[in-house]
């Protein structure tokens, strides 16, 4: 059934939850030219048809009817969603923090302090959508060269030699923010609702469970990787013991976005 099964995932996610909003006759006839080109009996229509009335209707309208279905489903700044994402760029959380890590000047060699990451998130796949690495402290600028990052494809295969691409880009229908004065500006704003025709909405103040996985992900990305670098300050001083991060540090902002 394996076989069936995989064929059925590809023709309904490429070819049937999408804008074209193919019919389901239509859906069955891709179906079969599958079967077809993989020597396997074809499916009935009738086990189709059953098939895609199992869809979720919400998922179905969102995946195929796109923004417009966001304004009939999400809560926008007036109030809140407490659903999770539906589909790839449904919602994608972005928020800042300060790395603990010490990092030395790529010219000079001396230590110069720690750099900020801006990251976003989607909360449906759960892969990392925009990344921004700097010294320049939470602004609307970091928020807008973040989600700039977020649009366009990331070419890492040919900028660093990565094992793996970084698929992921595009236009968001939800951008969820924290509430600091750098993402509640007018030119933040302006940039989602205006430009990127996308809904912005902001984390509830002081309920933890709202921002929670781009507050996962910034915990993973010190506890896995940043503390266990040269230069490292730990997640606090009692850690460090007599180790001296400013001594120890050895790499450069470029290294640390690569």
């Amino acid at each position: 059934a394996t076989p069936y099964i995989d064929i059925l995932k590809k023709c309904i996610e490429q070819e049937y939850l999408t804008s074209r909003s193919i019919s389901k006759r239509a859906l069955y006839e891709y179906v079969k030219i599958e079967c077809t080109i993989k020597n396997l009996e074809p499916l009935k229509e009738i086990t189709i048809y059953k098939l895609l009335d199992r869809v979720d209707a919400q998922v179905k309208s969102r995946m195929r009817n796109g923004k417009k279905a966001s304004e009939t489903y999400d809560s926008v700044e007036r109030g809140f969603s407490n659903e999770e994402a539906f589909y790839p760029l449904h919602l994608v959380e972005i928020d800042h923090t300060e790395l603990d890590l010490e990092v030395i000047d790529d010219i000079t060699g001396y230590e110069i302090g720690r750099p900020w990451i801006t990251l976003g998130i989607d909360v449906f796949s759960r892969m990392v959508w925009c990344i921004y690495v700097s010294f320049e402290p939470p602004s609307a600028n970091r928020v807008r060269k973040a989600i700039q990052h977020g649009l366009f494809f990331k070419k890492v295969k040919e900028k660093y030699d990565t094992f793996n691409g970084w698929d992921i880009f595009g236009v968001p229908s939800i951008i969820q923010l924290d509430n600091g004065p750098d993402f509640k500006s007018q030119a933040v704003k302006r940039l989602i609702n205006e430009t990127l025709q996308s809904n912005v909405r902001y984390r509830h103040v002081k309920i933890p469970r709202y921002g929670a996985t781009i507050e996962r992900l910034f915990g993973t990305i010190n506890s896995e990787l940043i503390h266990r670098l040269a230069g490292t300050t730990k997640s606090s001083f009692t850690k460090l013991g007599d180790y001296n991060p400013s001594e120890e540090a050895i790499f450069t902002l470029s290294d640390i976005t690569e």
